[in-house]
C-alpha cells in the first residue's frame, strides 16, 4: 500500500513538471478593444513561455447557446513573441455589419498541440446606439 501511495505521488509530481513546463497566457485586451454600433474589434493578448503552435478562435454571435467560431490567427511554432513588448503579441478579430443596441457574446480560445486548448469565459458587449449623420 505504501508503493502504490508513493508511485502514485511521483505521477502526480511528473504530471504537474509537464503541466507547468509550458505555459500560455490568453487574455482579453480591453485596452485595445473599440466598440460601435455597427463595429467591434475584440482583442486578445498571448503571452507564452516558449514556442507553440496552434490556432487562435473566437466564437462569437447574439446568444451564449449559438456562438459561431472563427479562426483568427494560426500560430506556428516558429513565431518569435520575442519581438513584440513584453512578449506578448495582440490579436484582434474584427466583426462589421452589427446591429446597434445589442448585446453580443464571445469567447477566446487557443488549440495547441502540446498544451491542449486554452480558453477564457464567455464575456459579452452591448453595442452602443447609433445616430444618424448630419447632411
Amino acid at each position: 500500500m505504501r508503493n502504490l501511495k508513493n508511485l502514485l505521488n511521483i505521477i502526480i509530481f511528473i504530471c504537474s513538471l509537464q503541466l507547468s513546463a509550458q505555459e500560455i497566457i490568453l487574455k482579453s485586451d480591453f485596452k485595445n478593444t473599440q466598440i460601435r454600433s455597427k463595429r467591434v474589434d475584440l482583442a486578445v493578448a498571448i503571452n507564452p513561455s516558449e514556442s507553440f503552435a496552434g490556432d487562435l478562435k473566437i466564437s462569437f454571435g447574439t446568444s451564449t447557446t449559438s456562438l459561431t467560431t472563427h479562426l483568427v490567427a494560426s500560430i506556428s511554432d516558429q513565431d518569435d513573441f520575442t519581438s513584440y513588448d513584453y512578449n506578448t503579441r495582440i490579436f484582434v478579430f474584427e466583426q462589421e455589419n452589427l446591429t446597434a443596441n445589442t448585446r453580443y457574446y464571445y469567447k477566446w480560445s487557443l488549440e495547441t498541440t502540446t498544451a491542449g486548448t486554452i480558453e477564457e469565459e464567455i464575456k459579452n458587449i452591448t453595442t452602443p446606439s447609433g445616430f444618424d449623420v448630419l447632411p
